[in-house]
């Protein structure tokens, strides 16, 4: 459903937030081995050169807006 949407807006906690990739791939690895097996990762609209010139937006959402919640 993330892939759909012209404007996806997302949700977060703060303590779900980590620095980077590699944080973010070892997070993705210990829900993994738990059995949360269903992730997304979208970071805009897509780019492809896959039928000769690049083409911009074909998948995923135009906007991203995301709101972080502190946590208390």
């Amino acid at each position: 459903m993330s892939l759909y949407p012209e404007r996806h807006v997302i949700v977060v906690a703060a303590s779900d937030v980590v620095p980077d990739m590699p944080a973010a791939f070892d997070r993705l690895a210990e829900e993994f081995d738990a059995g949360l097996d269903s992730q997304v990762l979208a970071t805009g609209p897509s780019a492809t050169g896959d039928m000769g010139s690049l083409v911009r937006g074909v998948h995923g959402p135009q906007e991203v807006h995301v709101a972080i919640l502190e946590d208390r």
